[in-house]
């Protein structure tokens, strides 16, 4: 086990913090290799036929034995999973499109009831992570 940060002279602190800011900038390289590896695995066909596009279908019974996507799947299966009942399924499919309320943070300072808005972005193209 190292040196506690307190233990440290100036230097082995500034060496300590390049350091993790070289592991940070490769973190984040493999997040966003993963993601994109993901979105390409996400578009592939779940069958070596032609594919169905979703704006052409008009009904989910109409999907049955199509060939779609396997984004377009894990949707369909959601999409089923909600309209049984599941909560989760509803708040992922409510999220995916776009429509996820904003979080809101109550805090007490001084007896007095203050309401903080966070508007938190998940994911949306918007953000551009820098690598």
């Amino acid at each position: 086990m190292g040196k506690r940060f307190t233990e440290m002279t100036k230097e082995e602190l500034a060496e300590a913090g390049r350091k993790g800011g070289l592991k940070s900038v490769e973190v984040r390289r493999q997040k966003k290799a993963m993601k994109e590896a993901l979105e390409i695995l996400l578009q592939l066909p779940l069958k070596d036929q032609e594919l169905v596009e979703a704006e052409e279908v008009k009904s989910l019974a109409e999907l049955s034995g199509k060939n779609i996507d396997i984004q377009t799947a894990i949707l369909i299966a959601q999409i089923k999973k909600a309209l049984k009942g599941s909560v989760a399924s509803a708040e992922f499919l409510r999220d995916t499109a776009g429509e996820r309320p904003e979080d809101i943070v109550n805090l007490n300072a001084d007896g007095e009831d203050t309401k903080l808005n966070i508007n938190i972005n998940y994911g949306t193209s918007d953000n551009k992570e820098q690598t």
